[in-house]
């Protein structure tokens, strides 16, 4: 209940289907209850377009969704939108996606006109993300794999709202993470003002 999935055959696609939502809620009550154990609150409608490439070599795996609204737990999207494609599965590393939000909420606070954006490839990785709402903000980060240790570099970090810029300066910081979490050592941040 509240859940419908379809499978469209296409040339040249191992799978390609649709999700479509009416009621997230209803299906996530209906999932607890066939695997018996509880799921967050969740809540919602839209739907998600999957398409499981075929090639010879390696299989390729495209997303696209769109939802009116989505909840987990306290916090809210609207409008939401994803995209996102792995041209290959056997290298995961590869990959774009790309998010949209009308706006996201959490209790009081509210964000508007959500943006982001990731790209990876076998050494680097980029992410661009943008709020409108209730200020402007942006934010550009580039990493390379190091192949090393600290396996991650930060080549790029630059955090751009309304009178003020920040960017990182110097050689690139080192990013490990460690028990407490993600460590970062030797960033400096210089603000443009």
């Amino acid at each position: 209940p509240g859940l419908l999935a379809t499978d469209e055959p296409a040339a040249g696609a191992a799978f390609r289907g649709t999700v479509k939502i009416d009621d997230l809620a209803t299906a996530a009550a209906a999932i607890e209850a066939l695997a018996g154990r509880s799921l967050p609150e969740l809540g919602g409608q839209g739907e998600l377009r999957v398409k499981l490439d075929n090639p010879i070599h390696s299989a390729g795996l495209t997303v696209d969704g769109s939802w009116s609204s989505l909840r987990w737990g306290s916090l809210r999207a609207r409008q939401l939108k994803l995209q996102g494609q792995l041209p290959a599965l056997a290298q995961p590393t590869r990959g774009q996606l790309a998010l949209q939000a009308g706006s996201v909420e959490q209790g009081e606070r509210q964000l508007g006109g959500l943006r982001l954006t990731a790209k990876s490839d076998e050494r680097l990785a980029w992410l661009e993300a943008a709020i409108d709402r209730p200020t402007s903000a942006r934010l550009h980060l580039a990493l390379e794999r190091a192949g090393e240790d600290p396996p991650l570099r930060l080549r790029r970090l630059v955090l751009a709202y309304p009178r003020e810029t920040w960017r990182a300066q110097g050689p690139a910081a080192r990013i490990r993470a460690g028990q407490g979490g993600l460590a970062v050592d030797a960033l400096e941040l210089v603000s443009d003002g």
